[in-house]
């Protein structure tokens, strides 16, 4: 009885979006322990909790990954003709079935909450693949041949699609993943990043990709078929390269620095034209506004990629900006209640230190109140 309660306590809090991470852990251990007949797995009760909560309360975003899971029991079951239903698919599909959830679905078109910890494959024909941490996983082209596989947080593309088919690949905040094209380019995305990438360069003379977020891409060499990483109207296309991209929405510039090899930056509006791109040769970063064009300046590289190897730099960045950056990369909110502090621009090394050591340097600087709760850290 005392577990039952605590799971509808647990169950309340995660279709409102309300849970910690300790509890969301709680939650899920408790799916797995309760017994397939408990009275919490009734309709009655999940259709009542439901129905109270209301649309702004239950997120879209959430909607969507709940409606996921379902599916991905299903195509497991389709795939392997065995089928013992999974006591998560069990709670959330009268959800489905009832419809309750199908017009959320249909308002919002994100994709995936960055607050998750899963990591999505979304598909051309717009099925949702999602790839749990701990598990190992093939990844299927849509008709259901194994393209590729997942092993940790790597991602692989081991046979070309026949067609130009693009995947969409979802990494939520507190994660990084290594992506490996078809054609051996290998692409590190950053927290809170999304890129759209082909299955198959055969059938076109460019290699092309698109990036929300920021990542760092090794390219394949292939002097036929250029590589051109897309963010917003801003094109980065190389023959053979390695370089970073960093293109956060709360950035007032497209970042590109230059590692090695030899980059062109140029916008959609004006296409690969010599008197309208700007090369990039290594050392250098180009700074893309709409605004300003594209600004070179020499830099230490080592300042932009040191995020691959868990280390924390900024350099001209405001304390909103680095609040942003914190979010994502340790998977907390902060909440900013000082407005004094936003606009502070500070440089700042912090490596591989703790969310709670930063934030102690950062009271230690700026004289602020502060509370950690869980996940959610509060900035007075």
């Amino acid at each position: 009885m005392k577990e039952n309660n605590r799971f509808k306590i647990l169950f309340r809090k995660y279709i409102r979006d309300e849970y910690s991470s300790s509890e969301l852990d709680e939650f899920f251990k408790l799916l797995d322990k309760l017994p397939e007949n408990s009275s919490v797995f009734e309709n009655e009760f999940i259709e009542n909790e439901i129905n109270k909560t209301s649309q702004e309360k239950l997120p879209a975003q959430k909607a969507k990954y709940i409606f996921e899971k379902v599916n991905l029991k299903k195509r497991s079951y389709k795939k392997k003709r065995q089928f013992k239903i999974h006591k998560i698919a069990a709670v959330f599909l009268a959800l489905i079935v009832g419809g309750i959830l199908i017009s959320l679905l249909e308002k919002n078109n994100s994709v995936v909450d960055p607050n998750s910890n899963y990591v999505i494959i979304k598909k051309a024909n717009g099925e949702r693949e999602i790839l749990e941490d701990n598990e190992d996983a093939h990844i299927l082209s849509e008709t259901g041949d194994t393209i590729g596989v997942k092993k940790g947080n790597k991602i692989e593309y081991t046979r070309e699609n026949e067609s130009l088919v693009y995947n969409t690949l979802y990494v939520p905040n507190g994660k990084k993943i290594e992506l490996s094209l078809a054609d051996g380019s290998q692409i590190f995305l950053n927290s809170g990043s999304s890129i759209r990438y082909p299955l198959s360069f055969s059938s076109s003379d460019k290699r092309r990709v698109e990036l929300e977020g920021e990542a760092y891409f090794k390219v394949a060499k292939d002097s036929l078929k250029p590589f051109i990483v897309n963010s917003s109207d801003i094109n980065v296309q190389v023959l053979g390269t390695s370089f970073n991209f960093n293109a956060y929405k709360e950035n007032k510039d497209i970042e590109v620095v230059l590692v090695e090899g030899l980059i062109a930056m140029y916008t959609e509006k004006d296409q690969f034209r010599g008197d309208k791109t700007q090369l990039l040769r290594p050392g250098y970063k180009g700074s893309y506004s709409s605004a300003g064009g594209v600004v070179k300046t020499a830099v230490d590289t080592d300042l932009y990629t040191s995020w691959r190897s868990g280390e924390l730099i900024y350099r001209n960045k405001t304390l909103e900006q680095i609040f942003m950056s914190l979010e994502r990369s340790f998977d907390v909110k902060i909440k900013n209640q000082n407005n004094t502090l936003s606009g502070q621009i500070i440089n700042a090394n912090f490596g591989s230190e703790s969310i709670e050591n930063i934030i102690e340097y950062l009271n230690n600087m700026y004289e602020f109140k502060y509370t950690i709760k869980d996940d959610v850290i509060i900035i007075e």
